[in-house]
């Protein structure tokens, strides 16, 4: 049987937004709901979820996901504004947006769909674009 492993692509986000989330995360606490709190240190942004992969397609994953974004400039991000995903009248998901480079962030996304397409993995609908973080 081939292992496999559980993929995504994602942006890592850098320390002093981090530290941020961090605070914002600290304040809502003490206001808002209890719940299990994701580590700010592994905050990210989701851009596509692979699945389970096969091992020996990672190289193959990498080599793709480093050509697409040789073509890709890099951007900034600002924390925007935060939502809810709720589930039985309960919040299920807390989330922070991002605002400023989305046309470069929409450009990566789009990056990534195709390249992830060309290797087989099923394309997601365009409004499906996963500009968030999720906080709880």
């Amino acid at each position: 049987m081939v292992k496999k492993v559980r993929l995504f692509v994602g942006i890592e986000i850098d320390k002093i937004l981090k530290s941020q989330i961090s605070a914002l995360q600290d304040e809502l606490r003490k206001h808002v709901i209890k719940g299990k709190w994701k580590d700010p240190l592994n905050i990210h942004i989701t851009l596509k979820y692979l699945g389970p992969v096969p091992i020996d397609r990672i190289d193959t994953i990498g080599r793709e996901l480093e050509r697409m974004c040789s073509r890709i400039y890099s951007f900034s991000l600002k924390l925007g504004e935060i939502g809810f995903f709720y589930k039985a009248e309960r919040i299920k998901v807390m989330w922070l947006g991002v605002s400023g480079g989305l046309v470069q962030l929409h450009d990566l996304y789009s990056g990534v769909e195709n390249s992830m397409e060309n290797l087989g993995f099923e394309g997601e609908p365009e409004s499906v674009m996963k500009n968030l973080m999720k906080l709880v």
